[in-house]
């Protein structure tokens, strides 16, 4: 089966890295997630938005690539990192993910000193590989937030899930499943963030 594309960075070539001056040298490879952005339909809108950093454990707040080999017990899968930390790299996809689909004139980073109407705020619970039998599935749970600039009140909710099977049990296979999953969340948080925030600005300036 073949695999979906994947911007692998540094694919032949791997990076060294240190743990101290003296210590042992460790070699490991960047991958980042590449999955597809559609054109969205419908009217566009005249409201921007600021999304935020993902929340998340100190775990999942780095580089490495999660995986859960049973039970409770949380791993990191070694030789492989993100090209961003994981909080970043979710942030930059969902604006992505808004930008391709063109309904919003503005969406950007908090912090970048834009004015925007809303802001979305998640917390990031599950971005892992876990085996629930010979093959792993990627799980990714996102409790996202639409709050009003304002005065910081919460002006929409909704909790987004995806799990997919991996193809094998090689870091690419596992790659594919974590960017099948982003694939199938991004469209979704697309929507709901365009529909709950036009009724949360109907709500809040009405005719």
């Amino acid at each position: 089966m073949k695999l979906p594309r994947l911007a692998v960075l540094a694919c032949a070539l791997l990076v060294a890295a240190c743990a101290s001056l003296t210590g042992p040298r460790k070699d490991f490879t960047l991958y980042a997630l590449d999955p597809p952005m559609a054109r969205g339909d419908g009217s566009p809108r005249d409201w921007q938005l600021l999304v935020e950093e993902p929340h998340t454990t100190e775990l999942l707040d780095g580089f490495r690539l999660v995986v859960a080999p049973g039970g409770n017990e949380l791993q990191v899968y070694e030789g492989a990192r993100w090209t961003e930390r994981t909080p970043a790299m979710l942030q930059g996809l969902w604006i992505r993910a808004l930008e391709a689909d063109g309904r919003l004139p503005g969406a950007a980073r908090a912090g970048t000193g834009v004015r925007a109407d809303l802001i979305l705020a998640s917390d990031l619970t599950r971005f892992q590989a876990s085996y629930r039998g010979d093959l792993p599935t990627v799980e990714l749970e996102l409790h996202a937030r639409l709050v009003d600039p304002r005065d910081r009140r919460i002006r929409g909710r909704r909790v987004f899930r995806a799990d997919v099977a991996a193809t094998g049990t090689g870091i690419a296979e596992v790659v594919a499943a974590f960017e099948a999953a982003v694939a199938q969340v991004g469209p979704a948080l697309v929507e709901w963030v365009l529909r709950a925030g036009d009724e949360a600005l109907a709500a809040r300036n009405p005719d």
